[in-house]
This record gives structure tokens, C-alpha cells and sequence, in this order.
């Protein structure tokens, strides 16, 4: 599933129910120590780009209390809600999920930026260009070595202070143990693995070997027919 998709579903999740707004409210609360007065959640559509910044911020400014508060859900709550909360709370506790957000924030602050300034009553088409150009330009250096590396740089500390996972490298893959060939007359055929027994492995190599004999020898009659 899209990042965006989740975002939809967390910050429907909360929004849309009083009840948990009010478990949100009490976390905001907590986390805040009256100090820092907490961002309110807002909704994202996502056939809509240019709001997006203000509600990817608003999970990110609030993301100790968004995880507290589906973890309240998932404990409390016996209705459906309990396995989706559940499900929700464990996808903010990843860190690739995490990094997409903050990528996402970068990216949708320059957009919404861009958006504003076209909207601009003095704005001409000549600026207009500019600032799409500026606008690209800021994104590709995002994209850059030594951006990226700070971005995870940044990430992986600030995810540390969150329940986040930390990053780690995918499972290298395994390749298969098993080999196949064609046989004439019984199509293809799975040769047995290295665990199985090696008399039948060696049995099969032979039925390879005759199966490549008879098609030498029936490429052979048919060149002769010709």
C-alpha cells in the first residue's frame, strides 16, 4: 500500500472519531508538558497535492502521540477498530515508513511553496517559469549523495528518540536449489534438489542426458529431410 494510503487511514482514524481525538488531545497534552502548544491533525485527500505538507506535518509534529494513542486503541478498543489501530501502530513503528514521511515533507514543502507563489496576483508567466524551474531544481538536489545522506542521517537519529525500528538491510535472496529441463514427452521436468537422494538426482541427470540425445538426433533427421 502507498505511504499516502496509510496517512489517509491514520489521520481518518483519529480525526473522524471524537473519542479518539480525545486519547490524542490527552497525549498531545503529556507529551507537550503544557510547554508547547500541540498541532492539530489535518485531513489529507490524496487526489489533492498542495495540502498535503500541512497534514504530513501534522503527523510528524505529532508522532509520539499518534503512536500512543493507536496503541490505546488497539489495548481498549474490542471493535474493528482494535485490528486496524493494531495494524496502523506497527506501520509507524518502521523506519522505512518513517524516512518516506520526512522524504514526503521535503518534498510537498517546495510544491506547496511553488503553489502559493503561482497563485500570486502580480505573478507573470515568464516568473511563473522561473519558479517551476527553482522549484525542479530544489527537488534534484534533494535527490543528490550528499542530501540523502544527511536526510538518513537525520532520520535514523530522530527515529532513535521514537518507537521506531531501526533500519536495517532486506534479506538477501536465495537462489533456488531446484533445475529443470525440458522433456519431449513429459514437458518440463523438475530436476530433485541437493537435500533429496543422489541416486534419483543422478537418475534424473541421465533422463536429461538421453532427453538432449533424442532431440540432437530428431534436429538431426528433420535437417536431413529438408
Amino acid at each position: 500500500m502507498d505511504k499516502l494510503q496509510f496517512l489517509v487511514l491514520i489521520i481518518n482514524m483519529i480525526r473522524l472519531s471524537p473519542n479518539r481525538s480525545a486519547i490524542l488531545s490527552t497525549f498531545q497534552d503529556d507529551s507537550a508538558l503544557g510547554s508547547v502548544k500541540h498541532t492539530n491533525m489535518r485531513p489529507l485527500c490524496p487526489k489533492r497535492w498542495t495540502p498535503r505538507h500541512e497534514s504530513i506535518n501534522s503527523i510528524l509534529q505529532n508522532y509520539t502521540a499518534v503512536q500512543d494513542t493507536l496503541a490505546e486503541v488497539t489495548a481498549h478498543d474490542k471493535s474493528e477498530a482494535e485490528t486496524k489501530a493494531n495494524a496502523l501502530h506497527a506501520t509507524m513503528c518502521k523506519f522505512t515508513f518513517y524516512i518516506s514521511v520526512v522524504t514526503g515533507l521535503r518534498i510537498f514543502a517546495r510544491t506547496e511553496a511553488l503553489s502559493k507563489t503561482l497563485q500570486g496576483k502580480s505573478m507573470t508567466a515568464a516568473a511563473a517559469v522561473q519558479a517551476a524551474k527553482l522549484t525542479h531544481s530544489n527537488i534534484q538536489h534533494v535527490r543528490e549523495d550528499n542530501a540523502w545522506s544527511s536526510l538518513w542521517t537525520s532520520c535514523v537519529n530522530e527515529a532513535a528518540s521514537f518507537e521506531v525500528d531501526p533500519p536495517c538491510a532486506p534479506q538477501p535472496h536465495r537462489p533456488s536449489s531446484t533445475l529443470f529441463f525440458l522433456d519431449p514427452g513429459k514437458g518440463i521436468s523438475r530436476l530433485p534438489t541437493i537435500e533429496t537422494d543422489a541416486t534419483a538426482r543422478q537418475q534424473a541427470y541421465c533422463e536429461r542426458d538421453n532427453c538432449h540425445r533424442s532431440l540432437s538426433d530428431l534436429h538431426c533427421t528433420w535437417r536431413g529431410t529438408v
